[in-house]
Formats: structure tokens, C-alpha cells, sequence
């Protein structure tokens, strides 16, 4: 799903199973989809971000990295430097979201 939502963001043509109008009881018909261009004066309209807490488990952030999909600490880092909003975060962006009680807590989200 993520792979698809990335694609689909960046304005890729993309196969889905519905049956065309055309050809309603027709399985193997389908339709194509794309997504709007991006307007250019906002360059994060479409890009999608991973946000996940540091309970997570360690195949997350390798998926991220797969699929190419930027986490929240390297769009942080790069676009707003020192400018973590986190409570205790002294500006500096974490690489995962804080956990309540921390990383051995419950696994909600402390933000």
C-alpha cells in the first residue's frame, strides 16, 4: 500500500481493479488513475512522510528506506533545522517519534 500511495503521489499512472464502464462485466477490464500534478509553489503537497514511534518495530524503517519514502527526521533535518516541536526535544528532530515511558512504554505517542 505504501509502495502504491508513493507512486500514485508522485503522479504515476496506476492500474486499479475496477471494471470500466465500458465493459462493467468484463473482469479483466481496468482503469487507470493518476494524481493531479503538484501545483509548484508548494513543494509538499504530495510527498508523503513516515511517522512512527521508536516502539516500532526494526523492519519500518528499512521499509522506508526501501520504498524511498523520506521519515520525518530527514525532512526535519534537511528543511527545518533546530525547529523540533516536540515537548524536551530542544529543537533537535528524533529519528523515531518519543513513546510514552519511552522506548519499553506502552507504545503510544508522546508528542
Amino acid at each position: 500500500g505504501l509502495w502504491t500511495a508513493r507512486d500514485y503521489l508522485s503522479g504515476k499512472e496506476l492500474e486499479i481493479d475496477v471494471p470500466l464502464e465500458s465493459k462493467p462485466d468484463d473482469p479483466e477490464a481496468c482503469a487507470m488513475i493518476q494524481a493531479e500534478p503538484v501545483a509548484p509553489t508548494n513543494e509538499n503537497a504530495l510527498v508523503p512522510v513516515a511517522f512512527y514511534s521508536e516502539d516500532s518495530h526494526y523492519s519500518l524503517p528499512k521499509t522506508m528506506a526501501l520504498e524511498q519514502i523520506k521519515t520525518f527526521y530527514q525532512l526535519g533535518i534537511k528543511k527545518y533545522p533546530g525547529e523540533c516541536p516536540l515537548p524536551g526535544s530542544q529543537g533537535i528532530w528524533p529519528h523515531e517519534v518519543p513513546s510514552t515511558d519511552g522506548p519499553f512504554g506502552p507504545g503510544t505517542v508522546d508528542i
